[in-house]
């Protein structure tokens, strides 16, 4: 396959001819090229050049994103439908439609003990400027999320069910997240420097099972005790919609305080230590078993703004 020009990138008549930011010194070395040489051998073509690949994508959309599922290795069942290639775009027809995969099983294909899956950087204080980065591995983040799905198992959780994140952006609230799509919950998620009524609003209509939330969060070299806002947002819950949903406390902050929180909140290690003590969710190999669901599985909830109004929810599908 011959790489493109630099000579037919972005000229334009009467002007200089745009040169690339940066050309590869060895393009047929490049993920992309075998991917090409594959479909080529498979599918008996004799794509060339970029633009040539790039057609053909966009013709024979169904062929390409077959393709794609074989070449990046997508773990599941993809079956033999992809996508209506008559439909238009305004139809919004079905993707894979005989599929059945989980994300979470997807994102935790690797397992090496020694290759880096997570980096969690957390913001200086005075009294220590430089912390430091906290490491987790493939393994061990996959040990952790195998705990989760079992504590989440353990309270009930079925596909469906909402869980919920109050909380910053830390390595266990990305597990706790990989664990509740691994047995097909939805994920939500409010960022701990929202206000209690905004994630009133957002929590209000997807009505979670859980919440996970950190107890502070650092902010400008100070440290912000989030509890009072978790309360808050509680008993407006529980007044208006009469949700009571478990709470799962992530404990950021050096000590182990807990005498500000209420009685039948749970430390994040003791909610893992569960899931470990009742082993639930494992094959008798010790992998999760995954909830493999359709190609249009609802992944997690977005919420746009909602400067107009009560808070508009977006369900994503898995394949976003």
């Amino acid at each position: 396959m011959s790489s493109i020009p630099s000579t037919a990138l972005g000229s334009n008549t009467g002007q200089e001819r745009v040169q690339p930011l940066y050309v590869p010194p060895s393009p047929d070395r490049s993920r992309l090229h075998s991917f090409i040489e594959r479909v080529n051998t498979t599918r008996g073509t004799a794509f060339s050049s970029y633009l040539d690949f790039y057609n053909w994508s966009i013709s024979q959309t169904d062929q390409f994103w077959s393709d794609v599922w074989d070449d990046t290795g997508v773990l599941g069942f993809k079956g033999s439908h992809v996508v209506d290639t008559t439909a238009l775009p305004p139809d919004n027809p079905p993707w894979f439609a005989e599929a059945r995969l989980n994300w979470a099983e997807n994102m935790l294909h690797c397992r090496s003990a020694t290759k880096t899956a997570l980096i969690e950087v957390s913001e200086p204080l005075p009294s220590q400027p430089k912390p430091p980065l906290q490491r987790m591995t493939y393994a061990e983040l996959y040990e952790l999320v195998a705990n989760l799905v079992s504590a989440l198992l353990s309270l009930g959780l079925k596909p469906g069910d909402r869980v919920a994140s109050y909380s910053s952006n830390c390595t266990e609230n990305v597990a706790a997240c990989l664990a509740a799509t691994a047995i097909g919950c939805i994920w939500v998620s409010a960022a701990a420097d929202f206000g209690p009524e905004g994630v009133l609003e957002r929590f209000e209509q997807v009505q979670p099972k859980i919440i996970f939330s950190v107890d502070s969060v650092v902010y400008n070299a100070k440290v912000h005790q989030h509890l009072p806002k978790l309360k808050t947002l509680l008993a407006e819950l529980s007044d208006r919609s009469s949700l009571k949903p478990t709470i799962i406390i992530i404990q950021k902050s050096t000590l182990d305080d807990r005498s500000t929180w209420s009685p039948n909140w749970v430390g994040f290690r003791d909610f893992v230590n569960l899931g470990k003590e009742k082993k639930l969710g494992r094959t008798p190999d010790g992998e999760i078993e995954w909830a493999r669901l359709g190609f249009d599985w609802p992944l997690w909830i977005l919420f746009s703004s909602g400067t107009t109004g009560t808070v508009p929810i977006h369900l994503l599908p898995g394949e976003t």
